[in-house]
């Protein structure tokens, strides 16, 4: 996913900068200031297998973001996944040399 802050996104609706358009009426909070928005291409997972599934592709692509989170599922056996803490601490490794930050948090924390 991409995160862009509620005001970028209006202005690049908008294309002049500082001008607001009036609001949609969508709904989803984009109407009521809602700090991020998130643009996502793929339909949100209906069950643990679906998830890793799709976590395992960004793994593979090497996204610092699922490694770290694949780690922790490693870690704490989640989603069905055998603890693993050896293979926990690669991936956290891996992560943190993507320069994700959350990967250098959890490797002093666990």
């Amino acid at each position: 996913c991409i995160l862009l802050r509620q005001d970028s996104l209006r202005r690049l609706q908008s294309g002049a900068p500082g001008e607001e358009p009036p609001p949609t009426g969508r709904g989803g909070g984009a109407d009521y200031g809602a700090p991020n928005v998130c643009f996502c291409r793929s339909a949100v997972p209906k069950s643990e297998a679906e998830y890793l599934v799709n976590l395992r592709k960004r793994v593979e692509l090497k996204d610092p973001d699922a490694l770290c989170s694949i780690a922790l599922k490693y870690g704490y056996g989640r989603f069905g996944l055998s603890v693993d803490q050896r293979k926990c601490i690669e991936l956290l490794r891996e992560s943190a040399s993507l320069g994700f930050p959350a990967a250098h948090y959890q490797l002093g924390a666990f």
